[in-house]
């Protein structure tokens, strides 16, 4: 009988994968936690800058920030989702358009603001790399860059196999999981310098964290008025989301195509060792006569 298999993401699997979600926005993140995202992120945009989202998918968290009157650009290397997000924003007069990454690249056009909404979980090193460089050619003198992805997700609750071909791949095409520590450390060491990071829940008006935290110091203010020294108290528990706002610390547009030509680079196409070892494990978990689904 055939083995499970881990599935290898090419360029080619991966636009075809986008290609087809596009045609259910209903589906993509930002279609559920746009004014979430807004209203937690705002505070890093200025209305005298261009935002650029990196990976705009078909334009839904764009043209929720033109309606509020931001000057909005989107990339995506799908073509189908830049014709979606042109069709979705051409009623607005702050849209600037929707192109590939590298046509933005060769034309020498920057932004203020730069959001990369729930991309970096897709992303082998290499590829990762290679869009930090485009990130950071495409980035004003001063401008942020604000990374959003899922906070510490566990892989294997994802997993969906093939009935064909009997490989194994994560439902949304994610092939790595992120912490705060890992995340921040990993852009550091590329040369970028981290100015903000949290984690959040987008999906809620409120966070339990940010009620924890107003009432915390509620509470401290209330102990030193009394002149008692405040008790420690443990945060709620893990929140979703993570967010990252970092800034390029050498603006250099004349750096090698991704910007770390000198790194040694796993292929393009190969997964990660961490999550095929992952995927291999939650194989052998399964009962033999019953592997439809890794994980539901």
């Amino acid at each position: 009988m055939p083995q499970d298999r881990p599935f290898e993401w090419t360029s080619e699997n991966v636009t075809a994968f986008w290609d087809f979600e596009s045609r259910f926005p209903d589906r993509y993140f930002t279609y559920h936690n746009a004014d979430g995202m807004i209203r937690r992120l705002n505070k890093y945009f200025s209305e005298s800058e261009a935002v650029l989202d990196y990976g705009c998918g078909t334009g839904l968290l764009l043209a929720r920030l033109a309606e509020q009157g931001y000057r909005v650009a989107g990339s995506d290397t799908s073509e189908q989702s830049l014709e979606a997000t042109h069709h979705r924003l051409q009623g607005y007069d702050t849209f600037l358009g929707a192109f590939t990454p590298d046509a933005l690249v060769a034309e020498g056009r920057q932004f203020g603001t730069i959001l990369a909404i729930e991309l970096v979980e897709h992303l082998h090193d290499d590829w990762l790399d290679h869009a930090l460089g485009n990130l950071r050619r495409l980035l004003e003198p001063n401008g942020r860059i604000i990374v959003t992805t899922p906070n510490q997700e566990r892989l294997e609750d994802s997993l969906l196999r093939c009935p064909c071909c009997r490989s194994v791949f994560h439902r949304w095409q994610h092939v790595r999981a992120w912490s705060q520590t890992s995340f921040t450390d990993y852009v550091e060491q590329r040369g970028f310098r981290v100015t903000d990071a949290f984690t959040t829940d987008f999906s809620i008006v409120e966070t339990a964290q940010e009620r924890w935290q107003k009432l915390s110091r509620l509470k401290k203010l209330k102990k030193l008025l009394r002149g008692k020294t405040p008790k420690k108290q443990s945060p709620p528990a893990q929140l979703p989301h993570l967010v990252v706002v970092f800034q390029s610390v050498a603006q250099d547009a004349s750096a090698s195509d991704d910007g770390f030509a000198s790194r040694n680079r796993r292929t393009a196409t190969s997964i990660s060792p961490s999550f095929a070892r992952l995927i291999q494990h939650a194989i052998q978990l399964q009962p033999t006569a019953d592997r439809a689904l890794v994980s539901s």
